[in-house]
């Protein structure tokens, strides 16, 4: 008897050479989650858990090929983005996720943790991004400097209203860049605070925690989950990883990101 397929969810993200972040993380978190992961190559990176040396854009026209090559023989359940380099990039994800209509998480990457930049044409990628994709997601996953850098907004509760003008379903603004020992996450729906989650800060720097964030969220709504479920899910696989993190070079931890989900 063949076991019944999978979840899928088709990710769009960066490789980390390094293990940490991008496509390595997102895909240890979907298995983790019992969803495959049919990962498109965005950009390649030189990098590992002390610094970003080089990002490359993969041609806009790859990335399309990937994704074309995927979808004549897959059938997927989400998708999910993670770096996104440049407009090139973002019009043909939007190109091929507008007529799929499913449910797409936005973690709008712009930076590594550690704040390096991964992008080059920074404002006209920030209006790619508001104008096409925004309005295509099911939930956006800014922590509070890329929610500022998509809105020009000081405050939480500003930022998710002007995102959700933009179109977003559901806003998570992750509160880990804000100070204080407690971390306090805020779920909207459209410009509404639907619910906060708040969890005590871990000592330490992390690398690639984003990442698996969105992508275990992802998770959960390939799987049937509603929205708030998969986000309170995705959290506390989240935590468990961090708490269970690991070095496996010199500087930030990798989340153990192979915990039951």
């Amino acid at each position: 008897m063949s076991p019944a397929p999978r979840p899928a969810v088709l990710v769009f993200a960066g490789h980390d050479p390094s293990g940490g972040a991008g496509l390595i993380a997102d895909i240890q978190a979907l298995a983790a989650h019992g969803t495959h992961a049919a990962g498109i190559v965005t950009a390649l990176t030189v990098q590992n858990t002390r610094r970003l040396e080089h990002s490359e854009p993969v041609a806009a026209e790859l990335v399309r090929a990937q994704a074309r090559c995927v979808l004549e023989d897959s059938h997927f359940h989400a998708i999910k983005t993670g770096l996104l380099p440049t407009c090139e990039t973002v019009h043909v994800v939007a190109e091929l996720a507008g007529p799929l209509r499913l449910p797409l998480v936005l973690d709008p990457v712009q930076a590594t943790d550690a704040g390096e930049s991964l992008v080059a044409e920074g404002p006209r990628l920030r209006e790619c991004l508001r104008a096409e994709l925004v309005p295509l997601a099911v939930l956006v996953t800014p922590n509070f400097p890329e929610a500022r850098w998509l809105t020009g907004q000081d405050d939480a509760d500003h930022q998710a209203r002007e995102l959700a003008r933009m179109g977003a379903g559901h806003i998570l603004i992750k509160g880990t860049h804000q100070p204080g020992e407690t971390i306090v996450h805020r779920l909207y729906r459209g410009g509404t605070l639907l619910r906060c989650f708040s969890e005590s800060r871990l000592a330490g720097r992390f690398h690639g925690s984003g990442c698996a964030l969105a992508s275990a969220i992802a998770a959960g709504l390939a799987r049937g989950d509603d929205l708030e479920t998969a986000v309170a899910g995705g959290l506390a696989y989240s935590r468990a990883s961090l708490e269970r993190a690991y070095r496996a070079g010199r500087d930030q931890w990798i989340p153990e990101r192979v915990v039951p989900g």
